[in-house]
C-alpha cells in the first residue's frame, strides 16, 4: 500500500502471516480495554454513589470511549510495524551536481517594461525564488554586466548571501552597452575551482553591443567544460507596442517642444526587443540550452529545468514513527485526563 502526503510517501507492506498477528494483537487491544473500563465501573458502584456520580458526570462518563481506543490501536500497529519492518518512507527533494554563476544583464535594455515592473527586476524576483529550490550543496555566484562584467559574489552556497546580493543590483548599476564575451569570461573564471559540473546561467535580452568574438570565448568555455545556459528575457510584441507608443507620445510633445529627432531616437534606444540569436549560437556550442521566456511562469519553469531533477530520498522510518508515537502517547494522556473512566 502506498500512501502520498505532501511529497512524503509512505510504503506499508505486511506479510500475509505478520497480518495475522497485527489482526491479533488489535483484537486483544479492543478486549483488554472493554474489560479495564468494566473494572473501573465496578470499582465506582462498590466505592460511591453511583447513581449521584451518574447525575453529576453523566452516563456517558462511565462508558468506553471511542477514541481512546483507535489512538491504542494506532500505536500498537505502528509499533508493529516497525517492529516487523514492514512501513517504509522516503520524500522527494531536488538534487543537483553542479555548481552555478548566474550572470545577470545590467544594461539600459533590461529596465524595457515589458514585464512587472520591468525585466531587470523579473530576473532578480525568480532567481531568488530558484535559489529557495536548490540543495543546500549547491554553490551559486553572481556576475552582472552591461559594457563591463563585475564579479558581485564568488560562488557559495549561503543563500541568504546570494539573495541579498540579488536584491542590491540596482539601476544605479546600469551600464551603456552590453558585453556577452567579458560577462561569460568574467563567470567561467569564477568557476575554474569547481569540481563539480560548471554552468553559467546566463541571463540577457541577447543584445551584444561590444562586438566581441563570441567564437573566441566559447572556445575558452569549452575547454574549461563550462556551459552556458541562457535565459532570454523580453516580450517583442510588448516591446513593440511600447515603442510605437512611447514614438506617438514623443511626437506630440515634439510639437510643443524645441527637442530633436536624434534626442528622441536615443530615448527610444532603450528600448530593445529580445535578441535570440546570440544565445542560441553560445548554448547550442557549449552544450546548453536556450529558453525564451515570456512571462514570469515560463520563466520560473526555464530555472527549474537547469540541471536540476526531483529525487526520492529514503528516510529514517523508524525514526520518524517512534517519534510520532510519543507524540500520540501525550495526546492519550491528554485525552484519559479528560475522558477516561472515573
Amino acid at each position: 500500500m502506498n500512501i502520498n502526503l505532501f511529497g512524503l510517501r509512505i510504503f506499508v507492506n505486511v506479510p500475509y502471516r505478520s497480518l495475522a498477528l497485527l489482526i491479533l494483537l488489535n483484537a486483544l487491544v479492543v478486549v483488554s480495554y472493554y474489560f479495564m473500563m468494566k473494572i473501573r465501573q465496578q470499582r465506582v458502584i462498590k466505592f460511591g454513589n453511583f447513581e449521584t456520580l451518574k447525575r453529576i458526570e453523566g452516563a456517558d462518563r462511565f462508558s468506553m470511549s471511542p477514541w481512546l481506543l483507535i489512538f491504542e490501536m494506532m500505536i500498537i500497529t505502528l509499533l508493529f510495524l516497525v517492529a516487523t519492518n514492514s512501513i517504509k518512507m522516503n520524500i522527494t527533494k531536488p538534487v543537483s551536481n553542479t555548481d552555478f554563476v548566474l550572470a545577470i544583464d545590467t544594461s539600459p535594455s533590461m529596465l524595457t517594461p515589458d514585464y512587472n515592473p520591468n525585466r531587470l527586476e523579473m530576473a532578480k524576483r525568480i532567481s531568488i525564488s530558484w535559489l529557495n529550490q536548490l540543495p543546500e550543496s549547491t554553490r551559486v555566484g553572481i556576475v552582472t554586466f552591461s559594457n563591463n562584467a563585475t564579479r558581485v559574489l564568488d560562488p557559495t552556497s549561503n543563500y541568504w548571501s546570494v539573495k541579498r546580493s540579488l536584491e542590491n543590483i540596482s539601476k544605479t548599476e546600469i551600464g551603456g552597452g552590453t558585453s556577452l564575451g567579458d560577462a561569460l569570461l568574467k563567470s567561467a573564471s569564477m568557476l575554474k575551482y569547481s569540481n563539480k559540473q560548471r554552468v553559467i546561467v546566463l541571463i540577457t535580452d541577447g543584445q551584444n553591443n561590444e562586438n566581441e568574438n563570441l567564437s573566441s570565448v566559447i572556445n575558452a568555455l569549452n575547454s574549461k567544460k563550462i556551459m552556458v545556459y541562457s535565459i532570454g528575457i523580453g516580450d517583442n510584441k510588448k516591446t513593440k507596442e511600447l515603442y510605437e507608443k512611447f514614438q506617438e507620445r514623443m511626437k506630440e510633445f515634439m510639437k510643443s517642444s524645441n527637442i530633436s529627432i536624434n534626442q528622441t531616437d536615443k530615448t527610444l534606444a532603450n528600448l530593445q526587443e529580445l535578441n535570440a540569436t546570440n544565445l542560441e549560437f553560445i548554448s547550442n556550442k557549449t552544450g546548453g540550452k536556450l529558453f525564451i521566456v515570456r512571462n514570469e511562469t515560463s520563466m520560473n519553469l526555464a530555472f527549474s529545468n537547469i540541471f536540476l531533477s526531483n529525487q526520492r530520498i529514503n528516510l529514517d522510518s523508524d525514526y520518524y514513527i517512534l517519534l510520532f508515537l510519543a507524540f500520540l502517547m501525550i495526546i492519550e494522556l491528554l485525552m484519559f485526563a479528560k475522558y477516561g473512566a472515573i
